[in-house]
């Protein structure tokens, strides 16, 4: 699958997941996820904090190797909750500490925001 294709699932994941009984925007607030499917967990998503009307920010994805990517044929349900403590106090330690499982692959999406389209139409 190419990374294109890849960060446009993830992106297109997050608008239809659920985040912590709330609809989900096109961010996630700073902190810990936990990635479900058929009520088992296949991913976490760690969200660094950032002030607030940062337009620049990356989150740090870790897809286990029984994470099914949606499509057309898996029409599997996938739903991100807010984990209710965050055991990590910045990004740094994340990524120092975090282990990405045998199979399992990491992903960072990093994001920029605007207000209109950045090229003309």
């Amino acid at each position: 699958m190419k990374r294109s294709n890849l960060i446009w699932l993830l992106v297109s994941t997050i608008a239809v997941s659920t985040v912590s009984l709330r609809e989900a925007v096109a961010q996630i607030d700073p902190g810990l996820y936990g990635i479900e499917q058929g009520g088992k967990r296949v991913g976490v998503i760690y969200a660094p904090a950032r002030t607030a009307g940062t337009t620049v920010y990356a989150e740090h994805w870790v897809l286990f190797s029984d994470y099914v990517y949606p499509d057309d044929k898996n029409r599997v349900e996938t739903v991100i909750k807010a984990e209710p403590k965050n055991a990590f106090s910045s990004e740094k330690e994340f990524l120092g500490r975090y282990q990405i499982p045998t199979g399992g692959k990491y992903i960072r999406v990093d994001s920029s925001e605007f207000s209109k389209f950045p090229v003309k139409k």
